[in-house]
């Protein structure tokens, strides 16, 4: 499937034990409450929302 995050809600059904987001979501997205959303839409109550982040700068070398 391919679809906008945002969109999820019309395109996919049911609920789920786990959601994953993992590096390189969190910059590329505009709207982080439309995101809880969609996320609480398809997580089972009591499931586990997985995240992984770095920020963009992470592991850039220092001038010095």
């Amino acid at each position: 499937m391919c679809a906008n995050v945002y969109d999820l809600p019309e395109v996919l059904e049911g609920t789920y034990d786990i959601v994953v987001m993992t590096y390189g979501v969190l910059y590329w997205l505009p709207d982080l409450v439309a995101l809880g959303r969609v996320v609480a839409r398809f997580l089972k109550p009591g499931g586990i929302f997985s995240v992984i982040e770095s920020h963009p700068m992470n592991g850039v070398a220092s001038w010095g």
